[in-house]
């Protein structure tokens, strides 16, 4: 096997011995100029210490190819500042230092497996699965307003780390719990569809999801008195009693007007007229709206999630009150054209 790789062999993600010291190409670039000899611009990573170089070599220039092997580990337990792994394969221990690690010790749990760099027999770097689960051991609860403004807050993890996280996450949930992304596309892909429940359980997280429409306005029956006797028929003129006209249908049942339109829900959750409690409504009756403004917040799925007019108008009815709970395809305003 050749000891060196020529330009034209680089690739990303591959690993060279440039000046002595192992590095990866993070990205490369083959340059052929009107005039003068081609070149590769070149952008590598320092596995010893993460630092970037941006070195530029002549075509066909030639660089070491280091001594590096991969192996897969499990993580047994912390000795001082060395984390203690063991081969999978040949069970054999070996003590790798922190600062080898890098960040990935923060998220170091016991009996994960990580790939371990070595390079000339010592570790240099360890690689985590994509995604690692662990558990919010202090964390402070949000404010409910702040999650418009994507704001953050600090949690420790069960390895002791502490990191900033979305506002929703709290004291004992994991880190890898509920995938809110995939729920909401489930939710997307069911409007329009039969489907009125899904149920949804993840280990201990568990969420049922209710759509459909309100439903229908019930329509009250007055009772009619009986007819009197016959004897008395027969005694007394019938009297006639004239028929009050049909009192008007009450606002809430006037959505098929055909000079009003109505906002609804997208989602199951909790109606909000503003961010938060000291902050004034995003629109008030009366007001002339724009395609696209922000009418309200619907929380739903430990989501803020801004609902916006579809088309331009006047804001005739807030048909919700704040703070209450909405159904999917809950009408929440009445506007008229503009």
């Amino acid at each position: 096997m050749a000891e060196v790789y020529d330009t034209s062999e680089f690739r990303n993600g591959l690993k060279i011995l440039y000046d002595g010291v192992p590095f990866e190409i993070v990205e490369f670039q083959h340059v052929k100029p009107g005039k003068g000899s081609a070149f590769v611009r070149t952008r590598i990573r320092n596995l010893l210490t993460g630092r970037i170089l941006e070195p530029t070599l002549k075509s066909g220039d030639k660089v070491g190819r280091p001594d590096i092997e991969e192996k897969e580990m499990q993580y047994l337990y912390k000795e001082g500042d060395h984390y203690v792994f063991m081969d999978v394969k040949t069970y054999d221990q070996v003590h790798v230092g922190g600062e080898s690690l890098k960040e990935a010790r923060n998220f170091l749990k016991e009996n994960m497996n990580a790939h371990i760099l070595f390079w000339n027999g010592r570790a240099i770097s360890a690689e985590l699965p994509n995604t690692v689960e662990l558990r919010v051991t202090r964390c402070d609860p949000g404010v409910r307003g702040d999650t418009v403004s994507g704001a953050m807050k600090p949690a420790t993890l069960e390895t002791g780390y502490t990191l900033n996280v979305p506002l929703f996450i709290n004291e004992g949930a994991d880190r890898g719990g509920m995938d809110v992304e995939k729920l909401k596309a489930i939710l997307a892909a069911l409007q329009g569809t039969d489907v009125t429940r899904l149920d949804w359980t993840n280990g201990q997280e568990r969420l049922t999801l209710r759509m459909g429409h309100p439903p229908a306005p019930v329509t009250a029956v007055h009772a009619v008195p009986a007819a009197p006797p016959a004897s008395a028929a027969l005694s007394t003129p019938p009297q006639v009693t004239p028929i009050a006209p049909a009192a008007p249908a009450p606002a809430s049942a006037a959505a098929a007007r055909d000079n009003t339109f109505t906002v609804n829900s997208p989602f199951v959750g909790t109606f909000y007229r503003a961010a938060s409690p000291e902050n004034p409504p995003f629109v008030e009756v009366g007001q002339v709206v724009k395609k696209g403004q922000v009418l309200c917040i619907v929380e739903a799925m430990k989501l803020m999630n801004e609902i916006e007019a579809e088309q331009a108008g006047r804001l005739t009815e807030v048909l919700i009150q704040n703070g209450s709970p909405v159904e999917y395809g809950e009408p929440l305003f009445r506007f008229e054209p503009v």
